[in-house]
């Protein structure tokens, strides 16, 4: 199950935009729990074919444990 929203073309200056989409979500795998948060975070220039992007994910709260070698 996942909750999200999105905020498109906030104008910053100088046709510099932002793009945000947080989300938070309900994670299940073998009888496991877990509720995360992920944000998707674009800045870009208009007219300009490249743009910066980032993604920040956050474990709330979580049975779910990542593997020794998990990167």
């Amino acid at each position: 199950m996942v909750l999200n929203t999105f905020f498109n073309d906030i104008d910053l200056f100088n046709n510099i935009y932002l793009n945000f989409s947080p989300q938070l979500y309900h994670l299940i795998q073998d009888d496991l729990n877990g509720i995360y948060s992920v944000s998707f975070i674009v800045l870009g220039k208009r007219d300009f074919p490249f743009s910066l992007t980032s993604i920040l994910n956050e474990a709330i709260k979580t049975e779910i444990l990542p593997e020794d070698d998990f990167v």
